[in-house]
């Protein structure tokens, strides 16, 4: 990877954990993760980044589903940042993304994903108020 998208990526990692994300490293990666809202102990997966220089999304309609929240939040993001990054409007990405792509278009993914962890927190507090 071009030493531009390594700092790139770093200053990803910088970004994600300021919006209160938490970083799970695996060996080819790193997964931007949010703690769940609710307390659970579980972590919610926002997106990759591979050492390949790739981001894709996966998982969170299912770890959504999984604690009682609405998929939608996760569809949402994915209808979103697909046709930000030019592909198909589904509810999920068709193929992974360049982080290049990423960095051209970061502000506006940056408040994709803080939309996201704002729905994903305002879904945890209505289910935390109608448990009270």
């Amino acid at each position: 990877m071009e030493p531009e998208l390594v700092d790139f990526a770093r200053s990803i990692i910088e970004d994600m954990e300021n919006r209160g994300c938490v970083i799970d490293w695996k060996q080819a990666s790193y997964v931007v993760k949010l703690p769940d809202p609710g307390e659970s102990g579980r972590k919610l997966t926002l997106f990759v980044v591979t050492k390949d220089g790739m981001v894709y999304i996966g998982w969170l309609a299912q770890q959504l589903s999984a604690l009682g929240l609405p998929e939608q939040i996760s569809f949402d993001f994915a209808r979103h940042s697909a046709q930000l990054f030019g592909e198909a409007p589904t509810d999920y990405w068709s193929s992974n993304v360049e982080l290049k792509k990423v960095q051209q278009r970061y502000s506006d993914f940056a408040r994709l994903v803080q939309e996201t962890i704002d729905s994903i927190r305002n879904a945890s507090d209505e289910i935390k108020e109608k448990g009270a």
